[in-house]
């Protein structure tokens, strides 16, 4: 069990033990279960989200193979020519594949680096999804009075009884007749 998954299950342990259910109370509480990764892997629009991520990030791939292979095109050009060229020339081609070699790790950095635009591109298509799965579990949660609806996918359970509901499929079918 990570870390995260502990103090999820510990908050929500001192959650149900804070707002004090007795015995009778616990009886009157309906609790259900969603798995959001089945979510995220039926909801057409979740899919659409993650093909848009996936087409940003293979064209900057592209893009980084296409200045890879022209730095070791530079690389193997001054290496053929090393003997040929002057000390000055050689200083030049250094240089310019230094600063090549900059550029690329600036790219790799600025796409895929920490806070890159993979991140903001991710962000960008994921939060209205993650809303929409939000609204739809907040609407059937409520319209089936359930009182707590818990991830399955967080891996926060210790123990589920097979007749808890799971609502995952009621909520794919709310979110994809919405796209429909």
């Amino acid at each position: 069990m990570t870390l995260r998954n502990l103090v999820i299950s510990s908050l929500i342990v001192i959650l149900l033990a804070g707002i004090g259910i007795s015995t009778a109370n616990a009886q009157d509480l309906k609790i259900a279960y969603i798995n959001s990764e089945k979510i995220k892997a039926e909801y057409k629009e979740a899919q659409s989200a993650q093909r848009k991520i996936e087409e940003v990030n293979q064209q900057w791939e592209k893009e980084a193979q296409a200045k890879q292979k022209e730095l070791a095109n530079l690389q193997e050009q001054l290496e053929s020519q090393r003997l040929l060229l002057s000390e000055e020339k050689k200083r030049e081609k250094y240089q310019e594949l230094q600063g090549k070699a900059m550029q690329f790790e600036q790219f790799k950095t600025q796409k895929w680096g920490q806070g890159g635009e993979i991140y903001q591109k991710r962000e960008e298509f994921w939060n209205p999804v993650q809303q929409k799965i939000m609204d739809a579990i907040t609407v059937i949660g409520k319209s089936d009075g359930y009182d707590y609806v818990f991830d399955a996918a967080l891996n926060v359970f210790l123990y589920i009884d097979d007749d808890q509901p799971d609502l995952t499929e009621s909520i794919i079918k709310a979110l994809n007749d919405a796209v429909e």
